[in-house]
C-alpha cells in the first residue's frame, strides 16, 4: 500500500502535477512547504536529465509515520526522493535528496 502511494506521488511529479502533490500533504506540510517551492525544486533538479525510466521504492515504517525512499532513473542521472507519510496517507514530508559531490570536489 505505501509503495503504491509513493509511486502515485512520483507519477504526479513526473507528469508535472506538483500542485496535486502539494494537495496530498497534511495541513502542517502545506503550511510549511508552499506549492511553488515543490514545483521550483522539482523543475530545477530534473529539467536537464532527460526522460525518466525505472523507479525504485523502499518503504520503512515506524510508529506514527512511513518513509519511502525513491530513486528515479533519468536518462542522464538518478534523482533520490524521500517521501514521508502520516498514518492517514497524507504527505508529511517531501525532500529531493541532494546529489553527491563528484569525487574531484570532495
Amino acid at each position: 500500500e505505501w509503495e503504491d502511494r509513493a509511486r502515485e506521488v512520483v507519477r504526479l511529479l513526473l507528469d508535472g502535477r506538483t500542485a496535486d502533490v502539494h494537495a496530498l500533504g497534511s495541513a502542517t506540510f502545506q503550511s510549511h512547504v508552499p506549492a511553488e517551492r515543490v514545483e521550483r525544486a522539482w523543475r530545477t533538479r530534473t529539467q536537464h536529465l532527460g526522460p525518466a525510466g525505472q523507479v525504485t521504492v523502499r518503504c520503512q515504517g515506524s510508529p506514527g509515520h512511513v518513509v519511502a525512499d525513491v530513486t528515479i532513473a533519468f536518462a542522464r542521472d538518478a534523482v533520490d526522493v524521500r517521501i514521508g507519510f502520516e498514518p492517514s496517507g497524507q504527505l508529511s514530508g517531501l525532500r529531493l535528496v541532494p546529489p553527491p559531490f563528484p569525487a574531484a570536489e570532495r
